[in-house]
């Protein structure tokens, strides 16, 4: 068929794997006007997505997020993502309809997801098909330590302070629905007891946990908390813990003026309370140091306690702060034992990367030490977690960073750290 007097096509070949976060963003990318990079990076008018039997789910997904459907071209490879004739074959099947009916100018290949084995056979294609045509080829990644796509030794954008998290912005409602997870609750941006100075009630809270002599303290705290998990919870029960509420109250009463009038006037108000004093406190605390930072590092949403499923599996996520289109999550816990703070901070990790890739990052908050020194012992401090981390390549790969003890009793130290990890 002739091609005489159509536009040559530029066209984008994606390998698509579990997670869609890489394409979207690098599609977005490109797909935008006024870039001074297009002449390096076409703007694509074609969008191969090369997927299999088992990620036809996320193509499915990125197509209807993309929007630019009549662009779009899916090649379904089935279970043959190891057999080259069969990639080779379907892509060079594809090329070759696209030559023929407008011709191509250049054929960018961007392989950061898939399998290697399609990733190796997409480029022994492209290349055949290009080579034997003389077409301009492309071949990319998105940097997993930076914000950036590589094209060989070249970084795109073009260096001008700014990476590709100043381009794209993702809400963290964007991010589940391009995973395929259904947002119950949203989370929330403000504290729960605006009455309560949190710097203050923070520090003050911290001593008493890490201190031993409380122990009667962590005894009434721990009956509040069974009581309040009930789910068949009645005004009665609630009366009967009264002075295990005024036990744990009268060591906070400078700084937590919250009387047992208000805690007990309702189910929900008991729950609210005993949930705070429990360990919320530690969330709404970095929520609060985060909010004070937000314009500094370039924040575009931060929310507490998102609660979302996925194939009808629940999870909760403590706080997640978005820049551009990076993700970062915060676990929070009042615990000082390591075994306790590093399983956290695994399931983290596993959240992290389900959601927001190579580039998400982890924040683990607890009240380990630095160093081993404490109730718990010398074996229970975040110098052991890190190296904990190490050996699983998790802090090796600046995935996860640890807040402690001595950074949450000084706001001054805790927003400095904030800054350095949002910044990093």
């Amino acid at each position: 068929m002739s091609t005489f007097g159509k536009s040559k096509l530029n066209v984008l070949i994606c390998t698509i794997g579990s997670n869609p976060l890489p394409i979207y963003v690098t599609t977005q990318y490109l797909m935008q006007e006024n870039r001074n990079d297009v002449d390096e990076l076409p703007k694509p008018d074609r969008l191969l997505f090369v997927h299999t039997k088992n990620t036809k789910h996320v193509f499915t997904n990125l197509k209807n997020k993309i929007g630019v459907l009549n662009r779009i071209i899916g090649i379904d490879l089935g279970g043959g993502e190891r057999d080259r004739d069969e990639v080779m074959s379907k892509l060079t099947n594809e090329l070759s309809k696209l030559e023929d009916s407008c011709g191509i100018n250049s054929i960018h290949l961007f392989y950061t997801g898939g399998t290697k084995p399609m990733s190796v056979f997409s480029f022994l294609a492209v290349e055949e098909f290009a080579r034997e045509r003389n077409i301009r080829t492309i071949y990319s990644d998105l940097h997993p330590d930076y914000a950036q796509i590589t094209v060989g030794r070249k970084v795109f954008p073009f260096s001008d302070g700014k990476d590709l998290r100043d381009y794209i912005h993702l809400t963290i409602k964007d991010l589940f629905e391009l995973h395929n997870m259904q947002i119950s609750q949203q989370g929330k941006s403000q504290m729960t007891f605006e009455q309560v100075d949190i710097i203050r009630f923070a520090n003050r809270i911290i001593d008493i946990i890490n201190d031993s002599s409380y122990s009667s303290w962590r005894d009434s705290l721990n009956k509040l908390k069974k009581v309040s998990e009930k789910k068949d919870l009645r005004r009665e029960d609630i009366e009967k813990k009264r002075a295990d509420y005024e036990n744990v109250r009268k060591e906070l009463k400078d700084v937590f003026p919250i009387h047992w009038s208000q805690a007990s006037k309702s189910v929900k108000s008991f729950r609210e309370t005993v949930e705070f004093l429990h360990g919320k406190w530690l969330e709404e605390y970095v929520l609060y140091a985060i909010e004070k930072i937000k314009s500094d590092v370039s924040l575009s949403e931060v929310r507490q306690g998102i609660e979302a499923r996925y194939e009808r599996r629940p999870c909760e996520l403590d706080i997640v702060a978005m820049k551009g289109y990076q993700m970062y999550l915060f676990s929070c816990t009042t615990s000082s034992k390591i075994k306790t703070v590093k399983g956290k901070a695994f399931e983290a990790l596993y959240r992290a990367e389900q959601l927001g890739g190579s580039h998400a990052k982890v924040v683990m908050v607890s009240m380990l030490p630095s160093k081993g020194k404490g109730m718990e012992g010398s074996e229970s401090c975040n110098d052991n977690l890190e190296k904990d981390l190490a050996s699983f390549n998790a802090q090796y790969e600046k995935k996860v960073s640890l807040i402690g003890r001595e950074e949450l009793k000084d706001f001054e130290t805790l927003t400095q750290k904030l800054k350095d990890i949002f910044c990093s």
